[in-house]
């Protein structure tokens, strides 16, 4: 995580000047902006706006026309001043980032369906990251204009959240809606997995040779014969193997079946990964111009203008 702007720590050791520490206060360097910082999230809140039309039965072959009028009265333009045209898809709507397409949804929804999908994604509470002091952000809201339902569905106006937040949103979508919690790892927790990880490869290596043993036996023998002792050490290998790929290596929760702890449809998270795809790889994806080019790596994202 990183939080910005910093500021020197060596300042803290002596007698700091007045000077120095009100520089400090001014710019808000003792805030850690990735868990207190409260923003508006912007155009990544049209996520949620796409999931709780699924969620409600809107398809996501639904189409709208972005034009260059405004959608209510002078105001809510899209972004793109000459209008995207025909929006043929939700997939489309995110990686275009189009406005009007989320304006369009959050008239049918309402701001109570949409808030509703908001808080599935923990946005309102604590992410429960073990740092001290992090804010829950907020849902709280008194009017229930249309302008109010307009602005929410681009991630404008009463709410706002943390940094943190919108990494779980994301990660949410990446791995199958599997809620986890995050947290920051210090040096002895990261000195035992480098432990874990050698002696891991030291059972693989002894699994090999018990394997290679157990050939060797079975041919002596012209059958499969085990030994107990070689058939227990076995047993003891293996069970360790499964208890360190347990402690250290993430579910792949994309290609199993759906568990009771996850949160969204399997067909309703495709679609908004299909978006964020297109959203980086695809010319008209917002996000196009400005991609890392990794060879080897596939990229996906969401721009967002706060």
């Amino acid at each position: 995580m990183v939080s910005k702007p910093g500021f020197d720590t060596n300042k803290l050791n002596n007698n700091i000047s007045s000077l120095d520490w009100q520089e400090i206060l001014n710019n808000g360097a003792l805030l850690n902006k990735c868990i207190q910082g409260q923003y508006n999230p912007g155009s990544i809140f049209k996520l949620v706006t796409i999931m709780c039309a699924l969620e409600n039965g809107i398809s996501s072959d639904f189409v709208v026309n972005c034009t260059s009028k405004p959608f209510l009265g002078e105001h809510f333009h899209c972004w793109y001043k000459p209008g995207h045209g025909a929006v043929k898809s939700m997939q489309d709507a995110i990686a275009k980032s189009c406005n009007h397409y989320m304006f369009t949804i959050a008239k049918i929804l309402g701001i109570k369906n949409i808030l509703n999908t908001a808080k599935k994604f923990g946005l309102g509470e604590k992410t429960n990251i073990n740092l001290p002091f992090e804010k829950t952000g907020s849902l709280k809201n008194n009017n229930k204009n249309l302008a109010t339902l307009l602005m929410l569905s681009i991630g404008q106006g009463f709410i706002i959240v943390t940094p943190m937040q919108l990494n779980k949103i994301l990660c949410l979508i990446a791995n199958g809606s599997y809620s986890v919690v995050n947290y920051v790892k210090n040096q002895k927790q990261l000195d035992q997995e480098k432990l874990n990880e050698v002696n891991f490869n030291k059972s693989k290596s002894n699994e090999a040779q018990i394997n290679q043993n157990i050939t060797e036996l079975s041919k002596e023998e012209s059958g499969i014969i085990f030994n107990e002792n070689i058939k227990r050490n076995f047993e003891e290998i293996n069970n360790a193997n499964k208890k360190l790929l347990n402690e250290n290596n993430l579910n792949n929760f994309l290609n199993s079946e759906p568990k009771e702890d996850q949160i969204f449809k399997q067909e309703h998270l495709a679609i908004l990964r299909q978006g964020l795809y297109q959203a980086v790889n695809l010319p008209f994806g917002t996000s196009y111009l400005m991609r890392p080019k990794i060879e080897g790596l596939t990229l996906y994202g969401k721009t967002s203008t706060v």
